[in-house]
């Protein structure tokens, strides 16, 4: 019986680790570059333990593909093609861009009730669906209505710096960017003002810190496995945003829509847009909409803000 067991064993562990290793030569197969990807983990494993960054691992890949139009990696056993070809992204991107509309599912849609609403976890009709509603907001008319809320973060940021009085200043980018970052998001997202150098533990920063945390060990091996055997999803219960800070942000947002509905208040933000947007929709599905706003539009400010805090910077002669 016990022969019989390990034989067992032995098969399925044959079986997986050729499996695998097939999945692993898809592009290898095909006459397509793709580079050696590690056993189970593929080309991810020093991006997930964080020595080193994604921006590193995709520009090796990128680069790995060097006289192709496109060349190969593996996230795992998943296979994802790297485009280097600009005419064939620009085919992808926009001639047949209906067929390329789904994100690779990072967390089981029902095991985070934040995340699974935003843009980049949505699939197939809800995409699309939710696309056609934010597109309107992101136009070259309706950020340029944002460019003085930016501006005055970045005005903040430079002030902070100066009032220092010094020939020379030393500053923590990281640290400054990030709380230059923050605010921008608060002000041009969420309709408050915050001033996160001079008010440094301000609990708009804290939750963002706390939301965008992926330090915990436990959190990142249930992500691991969940991406590695996405059938035990419903053991893991994954959930990237603790309630405390879902419960934080969504009350700042009620709170500021009832505010901007009862006196009638206007003030050219996100909120404003979404809440001109989400005209004519039914309760329950507006106020989703609006939180998934948020959660989608925090990248474009943050790097709009950068440039403003380098504008700031050489306006102010601080070199």
């Amino acid at each position: 019986m016990l022969i019989i067991l390990v034989l067992g064993v032995i098969t399925v562990l044959v079986f997986i680790y050729f499996y695998i290793v097939k999945r692993q030569n898809y592009f290898k197969d095909r006459g397509i570059t793709q580079g050696k990807p590690m056993f189970l983990f593929g080309h991810s494993l020093g991006a997930l333990i964080h020595t080193r960054t994604w921006t590193d691992l995709v520009q090796s890949v990128y680069n790995q593909g060097a006289g192709n139009r496109y060349t190969g990696m593996y996230h795992f056993h998943f296979p994802l093609l790297v485009l280097r070809d600009p005419e064939l992204l620009k085919q992808v991107a926009i001639k047949d861009f209906d067929h390329f509309t789904d994100h690779i599912s990072f967390l089981p849609t029902d095991s985070d009730p934040l995340f699974s609403k935003s843009l980049v976890a949505l699939h197939g009709r809800e995409w699309r669906e939710m696309r056609a509603l934010l597109s309107p907001c992101f136009t070259s008319s309706k950020m340029r209505f944002m460019f003085n809320l930016i501006n005055e973060s970045a005005e903040n940021l430079a002030e902070h710096f100066l009032k220092k009085d010094e020939n020379v200043v030393e500053v923590e980018m990281k640290n400054a960017f990030t709380r230059f970052s923050s605010d921008v998001v608060a002000t041009t997202a969420c309709g408050i003002k915050v001033n996160s150098l001079e008010n440094p533990k301000n609990e708009f920063y804290l939750m963002g810190q706390k939301a965008t945390d992926f330090s915990d060990i436990w959190k990142n091996i249930k992500f691991l496995l969940y991406l590695i055997v996405p059938y035990i999803k419903k053991v893991l219960k994954i959930q990237l945003i603790t309630d405390d800070v879902f419960t934080f942000f969504r009350g700042l947002i009620d709170e500021t829509i009832k505010v901007r509905e009862e006196k009638g208040v206007v003030r050219p933000d996100m909120i404003h847009l979404l809440l001109e947007t989400r005209k004519g929709i039914r309760k329950e599905e507006e106020t989703n909409d609006v939180d998934t706003g948020f959660a989608t539009a925090e990248e474009s400010p943050s790097g709009l803000g950068n440039l403003f805090v380098l504008q700031n910077i050489e306006r102010r002669k601080f070199f």
